[in-house]
């Protein structure tokens, strides 16, 4: 997912990334793994707060990769 320069912190990628799970939920996917440099705290908060999955920095790597796992949810959870 790439949010254009201009666009960034206005909250597009935010709101990309809060729907994303339940449409790949409902395409079948059951992993979503992002990977982005380290230094990039508000997407690494962003991705923690809206996706989950653990991911950290080594002292011997400049990137960290996040993996979520996606539970799959009932036809019933989506009515609620």
């Amino acid at each position: 997912m790439l949010v254009e320069d201009a666009w960034q912190r206005r909250g597009v990628g935010r709101l990309l990334l809060r729907r994303l799970p339940e449409r790949c939920r409902r395409r079948g996917v059951a992993a979503l793994t992002a990977q982005t440099l380290c230094g990039r705290r508000a997407l690494l908060g962003a991705v923690r707060e809206e996706v989950g999955g653990p991911g950290e920095c080594g002292p011997l790597s400049d990137t960290v990769r996040m993996t979520a796992k996606l539970v799959a949810r009932s036809p019933l959870d989506a009515q609620l």
